[in-house]
């Protein structure tokens, strides 16, 4: 609210230059709100204020930033002095602000400074007289106002965030409407003036910002963070908002590899000796029936309803085959549900994406094949992928004897380097690093049971793992979900039926319960890191328009599916009987724990969980 009125008033008073109540406002919440909330307000107001004003560069927001904090700084040193005394300050803020712009526009556009300093000096008059005269006279009531209808330091700052979000989203809007009706979009000139190592920094800051703010809205929503990642990539975007410009994106393509080779990474520790003891050939049925059954329907749609390329079609059926597991993980922790059919469930859960990641190896081998598809063409990529794998296990096999005796540090950076040494070699040979990344960290688990590793990466991933999926956002061509709205309506659909008769199905081979046979494939339906993953290795296989189709619809499907898969599992729990009216919140069965102990270890690394976490 406060930065709504500090923003509405200047643009209000804009036909009149330099009268505003802009010095008088801001000095008066550095009195009563203090500096942090304060310079909040301000940072949120310098971004709308030049969004609306057309003027989003450098230039004009750094010294505007500067300026409104040093009358926030005055503020809030003077909070218990005379008006007289305060708006003696606030003329002097507004000299110093004019002089920062001064200064700055000289520096800039090398500019004369005494002529262009005298023809500013009328409008610096009228600034300075405008600040002394509102302060002299408003600056008391404004304060009792704001201390009458303030409210608590956590509810201002949660505004802040929700409402800047907000904003965001409705920039995104409004570009992607002007865009659809030939209007013409803002240029925010973010970039000028600035040289490549510059253009790529401020570039990943922005990235990393705008997913952190937009994960703001997903929280309050119940959604995973990747929902915010993917959505501020989209809004920030050279299809939207322009806020990072297509020439920089190629060069941050190695940003994905090493994200996968880390997704991968902890993926490898669901591959545990006693997982597989416990699952038992039950769970790899019922596994294997979801997976392939969604695959072969969506490819069989894909090719002979929508008539897409059989590469993009065997691809999309591919990805199809993953779930992921934030979302019913998290509503069986807070259902407290317990019994045979959550043990299943969580196990099913923790062979999915394995089984995923081998299917996609194969169909990627394939659907790199030349058009004529000779026997060569398939088997040189499988030989490549089993010989990258027996490079992770040797690989595996030195990282135990290397973190031996190790400092914290240490090992952290012998882990980084083996990744990124195993990612470099698969990129050689045009080989997706998933495999290789996933038998590296199985065979490691299994030979050191040393978990504790992979809770240190996960500690260091979560802003790689925003970047990717920030950067998978601005991938997206907002043009492409004109092409593709019915064929990513129909994915979701029978993707959905596809895993809810593959459960079926595979519960039914393997004589599971009633309960698990009907209700287990609506737990299933949640899709996001390892398929977003999946689809960069595919789009870099697939002609440029095919790969634009295949991004749109698995980047636009994995947010929907995060909207609606808390839902279906809570039916599925309620359904199957695990959540019962009456269950004690401590009376929850061990074995079903570990599961979820095990797949909870690694959920960060697979960037899904991160709104489980408690953050502000």
């Amino acid at each position: 609210m406060l930065t709504a009125i500090l923003t509405t008033q200047e643009e209000l008073l804009t036909v009149i230059p330099n009268v505003q109540f802009t010095f008088l406002l801001v000095i008066a919440y550095g009195a009563t709100i203090g500096m942090l909330d304060g310079t909040l307000v301000v940072i949120v107001h310098v971004i709308i204020d030049n969004l609306i004003m057309n003027s989003f560069t450098p230039l004009i927001m750094i010294p505007m930033f500067i300026g409104l904090e040093i009358a926030l700084l005055c503020g809030y040193l003077l909070k218990n002095k005379k008006e007289w005394l305060v708006a003696i300050f606030a003329g002097i803020s507004g000299f110093i602000y004019c002089m920062v712009f001064w200064g700055s526009t000289v520096w800039f556009y090398s500019v004369e400074p005494i002529p262009y300093l005298i023809s500013d000096i009328p409008f610096e008059a009228v600034l300075i007289t405008c600040n002394i005269i509102t302060v002299l006279f408003l600056y008391k009531p404004i304060i009792k106002i704001i201390n009458n209808y303030y409210p608590k330091r956590e509810e201002i700052v949660m505004e802040l965030w929700f409402y800047s979000s907000f904003f965001c989203i409705l920039c995104g809007f409004y570009a992607i409407i002007l865009d659809r009706f030939g209007g013409t979009m803002i240029d925010l000139h973010l970039y000028d003036n600035m040289n490549q190592t510059a253009q790529i920094l401020i570039a990943l800051a922005v990235m990393l910002f705008s997913g952190f703010l937009l994960t703001r809205i997903t929280k309050l929503l119940r959604l995973p963070n990747v929902s915010g990642y993917i959505i501020a990539g989209i809004i920030i975007g050279p299809h939207v908002l322009n806020f990072i410009p297509s020439g920089i994106i190629p060069n941050m393509s190695f940003v994905s590899d090493i994200a996968l080779a880390f997704i991968a990474f902890g993926v490898g520790k669901f591959f545990k000796k006693e997982v597989l003891k416990k699952a038992g050939i039950k769970i790899i049925i019922i596994t294997l029936f979801e997976s392939l059954m969604a695959m072969a329907l969506i490819t069989a749609a894909m090719m002979f309803i929508f008539k897409l390329d059989w590469k993009l079609s065997l691809l999309l059926g591919a990805i199809a085959s993953a779930t992921a597991p934030a979302s019913t993980l998290m509503t069986i922790k807070q259902y407290r549900a317990e019994g045979n059919f959550v043990e299943v469930l969580l196990q099913v859960i923790a062979l999915d994406n394995i089984i995923c990641l081998f299917i996609f190896s194969v169909v990627s081998s394939i659907a790199g094949a030349t058009e004529s598809v000779r026997a060569i063409d398939i088997i040189k990529p499988l030989l490549y992928n089993i010989s990258m794998i027996v490079i992770g296990v040797a690989l595996a096999l030195v990282l135990r004897m290397l973190l031996r005796n190790r400092s914290k540090d240490n090992r952290l950076i012998i882990v980084f380097g083996s990744l990124l040494a195993l990612a470099g070699v698969c990129s050689m040979f045009n080989v997706s690093p998933l495999l290789s990344c996933l038998v590296f960290a199985t065979i490691y688990v299994n030979i050191t049971d040393d978990t504790y590793l992979f809770h240190q990466i996960d500690n260091f991933t979560p802003p790689i793992m925003c970047l990717f999926f920030v950067l998978s956002g601005a991938n997206l061509n907002i043009k492409a979900l004109e092409t593709v709205g019915l064929i990513g309506l129909a994915f979701v659909g029978i993707r959905f039926v596809g895993k809810y008769l593959g459960g079926f199905t595979g519960a039914l081979v393997a004589r599971e319960s009633k309960e698990v046979r009907n209700y287990i494939g609506l737990a299933l339906i949640p899709q996001a890191s390892v398929a977003i993953g999946l689809s960069v290795l595919a789009c870099r296989i697939l002609p440029e328009e095919s790969g634009n189709i295949l991004s749109a619809i698995v980047l636009s499907s994995s947010v929907l599916y995060e909207f609606i898969g808390p839902g279906l599992a809570k039916l599925s729990l309620f359904l199957s009987g695990a959540i019962k009216k009456d269950q004690p919140k401590d009376e929850v069965k061990e074995n079903s724990m570990v599961v979820v102990a095990t797949i909870e270890e690694d959920h960060q690394a697979l960037s899904d969980d991160s709104n489980t976490q408690s953050e502000v």
